[in-house]
C-alpha cells in the first residue's frame, strides 16, 4: 500500500509540475480580472459619492436662496452667488416657469429630464443633467411643493409669472450651477481609473515576462545539467570504447590475413561495425567540444554547391540570382551541418524520391538556407525532442546528428529552425549573420590594429 502511495504521488507531483504554467496563467488571469473590477467599482462608488454631494449641495444651495429669499431678493442673489448658483426655479408639472431667479428658462427642457429619468438616476433624490460645453449642471428635484402660499415670496428678476390653479401645482424644483469642479472630479476619476488599469496591465505583462524568462531559463539550467552529466558519461565511454575498437581493429586486420576468402564476408561486416562506432565517437566528441571552431570567411552558394554533389539524388539549389553570399563559420563544422541536414532529407522516406531542395537567400543583414523535403514530416510529439541528444526516429540513426549541427550554428551566431513544409515533407532553416563587405573592412581594420 505504501509503495502504491508514493507512486501515485509521484505521477500526480509530475502532472502537476506539466501544468504548473497553465495554473499559474489561470490564477494570474482571475486575480487580474479581480483588480480590474475592484478599480471600476471604487471609481463607480467614488461617481455616486459626488453624485450625491452634488445633489446634497444644490439642495442645499435651493434652501439658502430660498431663506434669504424671506428677507430680500437681494440677498437671494448675494446668496446665489457667493453658492455659484446661475438660476433657481419652482415649475409646474409641465415644465412651465412659475417663479423663478436669475436666468431660469420659462420652460423647462423636458426631452433632457425624461432622459435623464429614464436613466439609472434614482429619481427620488433628484435629477441631475450635466452640461460639459457650457460646465454647467441643471438639478431637479421632483418632490412637490407642501407650503402654497411661500411660493408668492419668491419674486422674479426679469422672470415671468404665471397663474396657479389646480391643475398646474408648482412640483418642481430647477437649481442651474456651476459645474466646473464637478466635471473635473469625475473626468479625475475616470483618467485614474484609466491610468490604473493600464499600469496594472503593465504590471501583469511584466509579471507574465518575468515567469516566461524563468520558466526559459530553468529549462536551459536544466538542459545545461544534463549536457554536463552527460559529457561525463561520454568521455568516460568514448575512452572505454576506443581502447577495445583499436584491439579490434588490430585483431580483425591479422584474420584477414590468416583466414580463408570465404570469411572475408564477414570480417567485412565487423570492419564496417568497428568504423560505424568510431565515427559515433568522434562525432559525440565533436559535439562536446568548442563548438565555435576557428570561423572564417565561406561562400555559401559553392561551398553548399559542392555538398550537394556528393548525394546520389539530384539536390536542387536555388540561390535566387545571387551569384555569392559570404558567412563567417568553421569550414568543417559547416560542412558537418549541411551534410547531416541534406543527408537527413534525402532519407526523408523510403521507395520514392524525397525532392530535396535547398533555398539559399538574403533578408536584411541574415542569410537563410532552407534544405527542404517531400518525405514523411516529423510528428509532434517528435518535433519537442528533435534536437535532445540520442534522439532519433531511424532504425540505423544515431541521434546526435541534429544535435550537433544547431550546436555548431548556435556557435556561428545563427538558429536552426524545423518546421513541417506546406503540401508535405519538412523544413530546416539555418539562419546565419551575412558577413557584407563593411563587416568584412571593420574585420580587416581591427585586425590591422
Amino acid at each position: 500500500m505504501p509503495a502504491k502511495r508514493f507512486t501515485a504521488n509521484k505521477i500526480k507531483s509530475k502532472l502537476f509540475q506539466g501544468r504548473e504554467h497553465i495554473l499559474f496563467y489561470i490564477v494570474m488571469c482571475l486575480v487580474y480580472i479581480l483588480f480590474v473590477s475592484l478599480i471600476v467599482l471604487y471609481s463607480m462608488n467614488i461617481e455616486e459619492k459626488t453624485m450625491l454631494e452634488l445633489k446634497f449641495n444644490s439642495e442645499q444651495s435651493f434652501n439658502a436662496i430660498y431663506m434669504a429669499l424671506s428677507e430680500s431678493n437681494e440677498k437671494a442673489l448675494a446668496a446665489m452667488e457667493k453658492n455659484d448658483i446661475y438660476a433657481v426655479g419652482i415649475y409646474s408639472a409641465n415644465g412651465t416657469l412659475y417663479k423663478g431667479l436669475g436666468d431660469a428658462p420659462d420652460v423647462l427642457p423636458m426631452n433632457e429630464l425624461s432622459a435623464a429619468i429614464s436613466g439609472d438616476q434614482d429619481s427620488t433624490l433628484g435629477i441631475y443633467v450635466v452640461n460639459e460645453t457650457e460646465k454647467t449642471i441643471d438639478y431637479f428635484r421632483l418632490s412637490r411643493l407642501n407650503v402654497a402660499f411661500e411660493i408668492g415670496a419668491l419674486s422674479v428678476s426679469g422672470g415671468t409669472s404665471g397663474n396657479l390653479n389646480s391643475q398646474d401645482i408648482p412640483e418642481i424644483v430647477y437649481v442651474k450651477s456651476d459645474g466646473t469642479d464637478y466635471i473635473n472630479d469625475i473626468r479625475t476619476v475616470k483618467i485614474s481609473v484609466f491610468i490604473g488599469i493600464v499600469a496594472l496591465t503593465v504590471l501583469f505583462l511584466i509579471i507574465f515576462n518575468v515567469y516566461n524568462s524563468n520558466r526559459k531559463y530553468k529549462k536551459e539550467i536544466a538542459r545545461n545539467e544534463n549536457l554536463v552529466k552527460l559529457g561525463t558519461a561520454v568521455r568516460t565511454l568514448t575512452h572505454e570504447i576506443k581502447n577495445p575498437l583499436s584491439a579490434i581493429t588490430i585483431q580483425t586486420g591479422l584474420l584477414h590475413k590468416l583466414l580463408p576468402e570465404e570469411y572475408e564476408g564477414d570480417l567485412d561486416v565487423i570492419d564496417h561495425e568497428v568504423v560505424r562506432i568510431t565515427n559515433l565517437t568522434t562525432r559525440v566528441s565533436e559535439f562536446l567540444k568548442n563548438p565555435v571552431g576557428t570561423p572564417q570567411e565561406i561562400e555559401l552558394v559553392s561551398f553548399i554547391s559542392d555538398i550537394a554533389r556528393l548525394f546520389k539524388q539530384e539536390i536542387k539549389i536555388d540561390c535566387q540570382n545571387m551569384k555569392k553570399i559570404h558567412v563567417l563559420f568553421d569550414a568543417d563544422r559547416a560542412r558537418s551541418v549541411f551534410e547531416n541536414l541534406i543527408k537527413n532529407a534525402t532519407e526523408s522516406c523510403e521507395g520514392r524520391d524525397a525532392e530535396v531542395e535547398v533555398v539559399i537567400r538574403k533578408k536584411k543583414d541574415n542569410v537563410y538556407v532552407d534544405v527542404m523535403d517531400r518525405g514523411d514530416g516529423i510528428s509532434d510529439e517528435a518535433m519537442k525532442k528533435i534536437f535532445d541528444p540520442f534522439f532519433t526516429t531511424k532504425i540505423h540513426g544515431s541521434g546526435i546528428g541534429l544535435s550537433i549541427s544547431n550546436q555548431f550554428v548556435s556557435a556561428a551566431g545563427g538558429a536552426l529552425r524545423i518546421s513541417p513544409r506546406d503540401g508535405g515533407g519538412t523544413i530546416v532553416e539555418v539562419e546565419l549573420p551575412y558577413l557584407s563587405v563593411q563587416t568584412k573592412n571593420k574585420k580587416a581594420e581591427g585586425g590591422k590594429k
